[in-house]
């Protein structure tokens, strides 16, 4: 919340009025190895409602990206996703931290509207969010003169455009470069990691469609933005949750194609569909096995190029040309078990697949992931982490039946947690450490979220670890049909404890070690 009175209704958008009271701004210059260089700028608060009002709908193309600077601290580059707002004040909720007494706690917020633009809207701050519109396309100068104005209602934005923070102590800078100069990277210490690695970067490397497989939480969602950023595509990534998708016709064309203002009853403004979104760029349907009926008939259409790519409420006359879009699916479970229709189901499955492992298949790379989260928040919450050592080892031999996105959750909380122990205002001093007492009390209060016991860690391994197998299938029937190489096998996946491979093998300790005399596995 800002600390504007939240009754307090705003006014029409104003722009600069001439002759207004003149702010001294801190305004970024050139940066020299992204440290942020200070200038001046002059800010004119307007002084009545009848001020110039700023052009609403930017012409330049959409930004991709923005560039947070604040003078005297490290330039900040975020990726803009449109499933993706972004909070941005000095409290630890939001995703981009600015730990400066001038801004409020929740100052302001972006977000991709559901027309396509990129939105700027301040949330009632005590300092003020103001516009500095970029030059149009064959413009050298700024419209208004370069002076910048208040924001007081939501603003689309396009690359150019600068948004000055509590007059001058933080600008965002739109751009249209997707990610900074960094390449995109996974973690790839283990063998099914660095194979994983290897498949993507080949997807990257063509334009075929893609299809993930891999259990709920192994990542899809994370590889299919690597494929994109990678591959270095000049549109959008934009994302469908294929389970969420409405299921009658006219929202669903709406969802998909987008409609036209009148379209139908409650269709107020334009709206840009997500097939017209990926333009350029790549479309991910996610949990596609969870396509509704309508969903599967529609997408089979577009697919065969046999339906129309036109909004809901678009003159026959006009011809809409099918949208420059990459697909990348992603299923959970092989489709033959799920709903969908087979022939929906060839044409996803004639694209590049990728398997993704299990955690459990690499566990050395969780050390790597473990650094990486705490990156990705350090960066965003302006603090520094740091993690004992202890703690790594326990989370590297923690089982993680919630995949990649359970271990990102609960280092993350255990990091937020952590985080808000420092004082108020000292969110950007110090070092944030995480302990393993900090990760345990985390764990038990998740175990209690759940309602049952978290298994114990498995035990360090005596010889140097191999990538790990999928386990094979357990035996359909009961003790007696085991065979001296279930019972071997077993022992191998646990490291020789007898209790977990019993409990593998879904019989008691008594009767495997039973097993193991009558195989010859243990002395009498």
């Amino acid at each position: 919340m800002g600390d504007r009175p939240q009754d307090e209704e705003p006014q029409e958008l104003l722009g600069p009025a001439p002759g207004g009271p003149v702010l001294s701004v801190v305004r970024t210059g050139t940066s020299v190895g992204g440290w942020a260089k200070e200038t001046t700028l002059e800010v004119r608060k307007p002084r009545h409602a009848g001020a110039a009002a700023v052009d609403l709908l930017p012409t330049g193309p959409l930004p991709r990206s923005v560039r947070i600077v604040r003078a005297g601290t490290k330039e900040l580059v975020l990726t803009l996703y449109p499933d993706r707002p972004l909070l941005l004040g000095r409290g630890p909720q939001c995703n981009a931290v600015i730990p400066s007494a001038a801004i409020s706690r929740e100052h302001a917020r972006l977000w991709m509207r559901e027309d396509g633009y990129w939105v700027i809207r301040d949330l009632g701050s005590r300092n003020g969010s103001y516009l500095l519109r970029g030059p149009r396309a064959g413009e050298s100068e700024p419209p208004g003169g370069g002076v910048p104005a208040l924001i007081v209602r939501d603003t689309p934005l396009a690359s150019g455009d600068v948004v000055i923070l509590a007059e001058g102590e933080c600008r965002l800078l739109m751009e249209s470069a997707a990610v900074d100069s960094s390449e995109p990277s996974l973690s790839t210490q283990s063998a099914a990691a660095r194979s994983l690695e290897e498949a993507v970067r080949i997807c990257a490397r063509h334009r075929l469609a893609v299809f993930l497989i891999g259990p709920s939480g192994s990542g899809k969602t994370h590889v299919a933005r690597f494929i994109h950023e990678a591959a270095r595509m000049p549109g959008q990534f934009i994302l469908v949750n294929c389970g969420r998708l409405p299921l009658d016709p006219v929202p669903l064309q709406s969802e998909l194609l987008g409609h036209l203002r009148g379209a139908f009853t409650g269709a107020v403004a334009d709206r840009v569909g997500k097939f017209h979104a990926a333009d350029g760029g790549t479309l991910f349907l996610d949990e596609v096995e969870h396509l509704p009926p309508a969903a599967q008939d529609f997408l089979i259409d577009l697919l065969d190029g046999s339906g129309s790519f036109a909004p809901l409420g678009a003159p026959a006359t006009r011809r809409w040309a099918p949208p420059n879009v990459r697909i990348i699916a992603a299923s959970k479970e092989p489709l033959a078990q799920s709903r969908l229709r087979a022939d929906l189901c060839h044409r996803l499955a004639a694209a590049d697949v990728v398997a993704l492992p299990t955690l459990e298949q690499r566990r050395d790379d969780i050390p790597g992931l473990v650094e990486d989260f705490l990156r990705q928040y350090g960066r965003q919450q302006a603090v520094r982490l740091e993690v004992e050592p202890d703690a790594v080892e326990m989370l590297r031999r923690l089982p993680w039946p919630g995949q990649v996105r359970e271990l990102e959750t609960v280092v993350k909380v255990t990091a937020a947690r952590e985080h808000a122990r420092l004082p108020e205002g000292k969110y950007g001093e110090g070092t944030v450490v995480i302990t393993v007492a900090a990760l345990q009390t985390h764990l038990e209060h998740r175990q209690m979220v759940f309602g049952t016991s978290r298994p114990a860690p498995s035990p360090p391994p005596a010889t140097p670890t191999v990538p790990l197998e999928s386990p094979p299938p357990r035996p359909p029937k009961g003790a007696r049909h085991l065979v001296a190489e279930d019972v071997r096998a077993a022992l191998e996946r646990h490291g020789g404890n007898k209790a977990h491979a019993a409990r593998d093998l879904r019989i008691s300790v008594n009767t495997l070690k039973t097993k193991m005399r009558l195989f010859g596995l243990l002395a009498d």
